[in-house]
């Protein structure tokens, strides 16, 4: 088994993206009322033998919750961690399957007045992701990843607990762009 050189195996990127709060097959899901917020930040790409990779990012993460007709702004701090298969059956157009664990940390206010109650957030929360996309070029990819919390919750997005009075992170989409350099 042969395998070509590769000069870099070391490569640093951007990434940036939109969370989802339902992905189907129809012009609704790039619609804002689907968004369910955004992330960007620098990415560690890592080439191994035989087609794969782990890729590390830190992202700055924002989501919005809406929570008795008032937006709530939640920023933080998103690790996720992957490996990834690609394989290249057409050369410089590539197909890759993803998956990884990510840890996500709330960066401001570990609680918020609203209409005259005081509700707390979670500070962390830990998932597994799971995707796949496509590469052009071995700089630019562009994937789907499906996020599953290590706690589960019925749903697909951010839920409030009234009677908690504490939010917690559902199961999402994710649309990711990555240039790696």
């Amino acid at each position: 088994m042969a395998q070509p050189a590769k000069a870099q195996f070391l490569r640093l990127g951007a990434s940036t993206g939109v969370l989802m709060k339902e992905m189907e097959f129809s012009s609704e899901v790039f619609h804002k009322t689907n968004w369910d917020g955004w992330f960007a930040g620098p990415t560690l790409e890592i080439d191994l033998p035989l087609g794969l990779k782990i890729d590390g990012s830190l992202h700055y993460a924002h989501t919005e919750i809406e929570m008795n007709n008032q937006e709530l702004d939640v920023n933080y701090f998103s690790i996720p961690v992957n490996v990834k298969y690609d394989f290249s059956p057409l050369g410089l157009v590539g197909l890759y399957v993803s998956a990884g664990y990510q840890w996500d940390t709330r960066i401001k206010g570990e609680s918020r007045d609203v209409l005259s109650q005081t509700f707390s957030f979670d500070k962390n929360s830990r998932s597994v992701n799971l995707g796949g996309g496509i590469r052009f070029l071995n700089h630019v990819q562009i994937g789907v990843y499906y996020n599953i919390p290590q706690k589960k919750y019925a749903g697909k997005t951010s839920e409030f607990n009234y009677e908690t009075g504490t939010i917690k992170t559902k199961n999402n989409w994710k649309i990711a762009a990555l240039l790696v350099f």
